[in-house]
């Protein structure tokens, strides 16, 4: 369990982290953006790395709930990589702008993010996820951790 809470911890560094975006110019908006995405695909990266070498599941629901957050992350992380790479491949203002407009799905799939989605409707989870060290630092502001993503102008957009 621990190991699993400090995988999904690997998200909240990287919104911690992550580069802001200088929107002076649409060129300067367009690299730092391509940055930012860069952070958040890497970040993705080592949560889903971390997610995917853990051991099986002791049970079938604690399994199913490791799936889902890994189909997600990937999701994410996929939506994402797609936005930088267009974004990267961009020529000229209207294609920039374009892609601009496409960051700020990924980050709000980001906000969005129930870290622990899944514990409450199993059991095991739940007690375990109480008694974890790295469960209980993303639970200190409540029972359904989530995470203030910025968005494209570097506010944030949800979450807690």
């Amino acid at each position: 369990m621990n190991d699993y809470c400090g995988a999904v911890t690997e998200v909240v560094r990287t919104v911690s982290d992550m580069p802001t975006i200088d929107p002076s110019t649409a060129a300067s908006a367009a690299r730092t953006s391509s940055e930012m995405l860069r952070a958040v695909v890497g970040g993705l990266d080592r949560a889903l790395d971390r997610l995917e070498s853990l051991d099986r599941a002791p049970s079938e629901g604690a399994e199913r709930v490791r799936e889902r957050v890994v189909t997600t992350y990937t999701g994410i992380r996929d939506a994402a990589a797609g936005v930088r790479s267009e974004l990267d491949a961009a020529d000229g203002v209207r294609a920039s702008r374009d892609a601009l407009g496409r960051v700020n799905a990924p980050l709000e799939d980001i906000g969005e993010l129930n870290l622990l989605e899944g514990f409450d409707s199993v059991p095991e989870l739940s007690r375990a996820g109480a008694q974890a060290p790295a469960c209980r630092e993303l639970t200190e502001g409540g029972a359904a951790p989530r995470i203030d993503a910025p968005d494209a102008e570097g506010g944030t957009n949800s979450g807690r």
